[in-house]
């Protein structure tokens, strides 16, 4: 494959790799959200125990998939992109991506597990498709666009990050690295907060280089076949559950989830959800989604500052980590263990990570933080309007305290 010429080009190459890292960290939080946490729910005491490390390893995964996006997007800024943190909805086949990968939203399983398996094997590793994409529409003839960015197929994760580092290295040729990279650095205490202070600025191709190579190293390719890579970790989970299953052939350790649950059809879906009828569960399921795109929203604002201090940022990206961690984490969690609707007995909801615009950051300072404080004010008390309507109101009444204290926290700054 030919270098890239234009840094608009890298800078689509990166959107593409952003959304990827984007879908997967969604659905691994998906498949964490389905797995059962109580005794009451037919599980032994050393079969919960079990799953409860499953869990954890799952949002370590999803999290982990966070920082890679996060890179992906200062990487952009670097270069003096806009930040991209929106994505296509579930379910979607990768054809922009890896025209055999399947993005959607599973409860566990182990056919899910084998997937998780195929998406982040390394590149030595060859195995077959374990799910068939929803569609699919081939790019016959990748970049024939001379002067414009052509969207691109790859095989493996990996090889995605080797075309991003063949990319910078060739635009670096072209026009010296004080060119290329036009942006300030102001995300230095982003990499502390995200546990990757061996991350440098992105002000030069070293430091560029040394940030794809940790975001492979991880789990995307597995250079060094690390144990604790995202391959690694899901093959030791595959072959603890096999062994539980050989022992109790009814072992059930995920709750009955459908797949791709969505409130509505979602735009910009080309596969076929599962649409949630009753309306209480709706009413959370709108309320999770837009919670998510409103702490999209406030992530987007670190990585594209206007007038904010250092301060100002660390405040934006505790809100948008503490908008996921207690308020969307524990709401997704709960949608796991409500009914879906009378069109699907026994099955339960879950989150659809639903985005129904395009996640845009504000440009100005005032305008923007007055608009994320009435937003969140906005949830909290639209999830108090939820919980006159639903049984368990200590959880949902919980999810709306926090919202509170996060926009009393950026009224603070305002």
């Amino acid at each position: 494959m030919t270098g890239i010429h234009y840094r608009e080009d890298l800078i689509a190459l990166l959107y593409q790799a952003a959304e990827l890292e984007h879908g997967l960290a969604c659905s691994y939080l998906f498949t964490a959200f389905s797995l059962k946490e109580h005794l009451d729910e037919g599980l032994t005491p050393e079969q919960l125990e079990k799953v409860l490390e499953w869990e954890q390893t799952f949002i370590h995964i999803a999290i982990q998939e966070m920082g890679h996006l996060l890179l992906a997007t200062d990487l952009v800024v670097a270069i003096g992109g806009a930040p991209h943190l929106d994505r296509p909805n579930f379910p979607q086949p990768t054809s922009y991506y890896l025209p055999d990968y399947d993005l959607a939203l599973r409860p566990f399983s182990k056919q899910t597990l084998e997937h998780f398996i195929y998406v982040e094997r390394p590149e030595s590793v060859i195995l077959a498709p374990v799910l068939k994409p929803q569609a699919n529409t081939p790019i016959i003839e990748p970049r024939d666009n001379l002067i414009g960015p052509d969207p691109e197929q790859f095989d493996t994760v990996a090889d995605i990050y080797d075309q991003i580092a063949e990319d910078f290295k060739s635009l670096v040729e072209r026009y010296g690295e004080q060119r290329v990279f036009v942006a300030r650095p102001q995300t230095a205490f982003l990499y502390a907060s995200l546990g990757l202070e061996e991350i440098d600025p992105l002000t030069n191709l070293e430091a560029v280089l040394e940030a794809i190579e940790l975001i492979v190293t991880e789990g995307e390719g597995d250079r060094g076949n690390r144990a604790d890579s995202h391959y690694g970790l899901f093959k030791k989970i595959h072959a603890e559950y096999t062994a539980m299953l050989a022992e109790s052939p009814d072992f059930e350790p995920a709750r009955p989830v459908l797949n791709n649950p969505f409130p509505r059809t979602p735009p910009a879906s080309t596969g076929s959800p599962s649409i949630v009828t009753d309306p209480v569960i709706i009413e959370m399921m709108d309320l999770f989604d837009a919670g998510y795109a409103t702490m999209l929203q406030t992530l987007g604002r670190v990585f594209a500052p206007n007038g904010e201090t250092e301060d100002d940022l660390k405040l934006l990206l505790d809100v948008a980590l503490t908008a996921m961690s207690r308020g969307l984490a524990p709401l997704g969690n709960l949608l796991m263990r409500l009914p879906a609707g009378s069109d699907y007995p026994g099955m339960n909801a879950g989150p659809s990570f639903g985005l129904y615009h395009a996640v845009h950051t504000m440009p100005y300072r005032q305008a923007a933080w007055q608009l994320m404080i009435e937003r969140y004010r906005e949830l909290a008390e639209y999830a108090r309007t939820i919980s006159v309507h639903y049984g368990d109101v200590e959880a949902v009444n919980t999810v709306a305290t926090v919202l509170d204290e996060l926009a009393n926290k950026l009224a603070t700054r305002q």
